[in-house]
């Protein structure tokens, strides 16, 4: 039901977010709903663990119940803090607020939110028990750890559970920092609108099928970092694991909650719609902001943006030239003499 709930999103809600009865009360409280609903692993992890009448499995999930509840305190935390900077509880009303292109997304508006977007990640690597938080299931310690007596499709309903855990966080992450179902380029905020206003039907729904697709591939990618970490950094200890929690992101997130509140109260930014509200793509609907923004918000705002439109452009330009590198200088194993013999 969670990762149904965070999938539908862009599916369903873009073709009116003006929902109205019971619907629209779940959903203006949506950012509430999604953070405990996907808390209930851990009875799984620690039944199946304390049921396994084995040693190793029971201090997995002890380590797995420790680990998690420490964790989803930062995690929540960077949550609230990109709720403050929206104004808004509301899933849906969180997209359109970022659909004018990379520039307006959410992780862009200030420096804190910009840092609460690295400590969501971080502390969603340790709730998800991702490497190099992967002490409940270390097998250099604790053989297997929770599902040690576990083989065949009990085996596989744990891994399956936890890859569609990383794709939900990505898709939370995706949903409250990087534009929702929108494309860097400001193109579905736009034909929104004008579908909106023209009361196309045909061009909402394939508004709909193209924000799914977008959306997807935002959070698939968000999964593809945690696991391309797992192979690239090394396991800590247990102790090392809290320590980075209490001492490090616990009182990060403190001062990123505050340092938040304090710059919307003394420079409040705009949290109007694009392409609904003015222009995003043109310099006069970013200078005839609303009243009540701080000009000055909105110069850190653009900066934070083209730092990070460059930054998504070199990182595009580096993926492009490694694959067309990698394509034309790939060594085949197959071949009769894969490594070159000197005379």
């Amino acid at each position: 039901m969670f990762a149904k709930v965070v999938v539908d999103a862009p599916l369903a809600q873009p073709l009116d977010y003006r929902l109205q009865g019971d619907h629209a009360a779940r959903a203006r409280a949506g950012a509430l709903c999604v953070v405990p609903l996907g808390r209930r692993k851990v009875i799984g992890v620690i039944v199946a663990g304390w049921a396994s009448n084995n040693k190793w499995a029971v201090y997995g999930a002890m380590r797995e119940a420790c680990q998690m509840v420490s964790y989803e305190i930062p995690l929540g935390i960077a949550i609230i803090i990109a709720v403050m900077t929206a104004g808004t509880l509301n899933m849906v009303e969180l997209g359109h607020l970022q659909g004018g292109g990379l520039h307006t997304w959410l992780v862009f508006r200030d420096p804190f939110i910009l840092l609460a977007f690295f400590t969501y990640f971080v502390a969603s690597l340790a709730s998800n028990k991702r490497a190099p938080f992967d002490l409940p299931e270390s097998e250099s310690e604790l053989v297997a750890g929770y599902h040690t007596e576990y083989s065949g499709i009990r085996f596989s309903f744990f891994f399956f559970a936890e890859y569609l855990a990383m794709f939900v966080v990505g898709a939370i992450q995706a949903s409250l920092f990087l534009g929702g179902w929108h494309d860097p380029f400001g193109l579905m905020g736009h034909y929104y609108q004008i579908f909106s206003q023209q009361q196309n039907t045909a061009g909402l729904i394939l508004i709909n099928i193209v924000g799914a697709a977008i959306f997807t591939a935002k959070a698939s990618l968000i999964m593809i970092v945690q696991m391309w970490l797992r192979w690239t950094l090394p396991r800590p200890r247990i102790d090392q694991v809290l320590y980075t929690c209490m001492k490090v992101l616990l009182p990060l997130s403190f001062a990123l909650l505050l340092g938040a509140a304090l710059w919307q109260l003394f420079l409040p930014t705009r949290t109007d719609i694009p392409w609904r509200d003015f222009n995003p793509l043109s310099w006069s609907g970013w200078t005839q902001a609303p009243r009540g923004a701080s000009p000055v918000a909105l110069v850190v705002h653009l900066l934070l943006a083209s730092a990070g439109s460059a930054a998504f452009v070199v990182l595009a330009a580096s993926i492009i030239r490694a694959a067309a590198v990698g394509a034309r200088h790939r060594r085949r194993l197959a071949e009769p003499l894969p490594i070159e013999v000197k005379p």
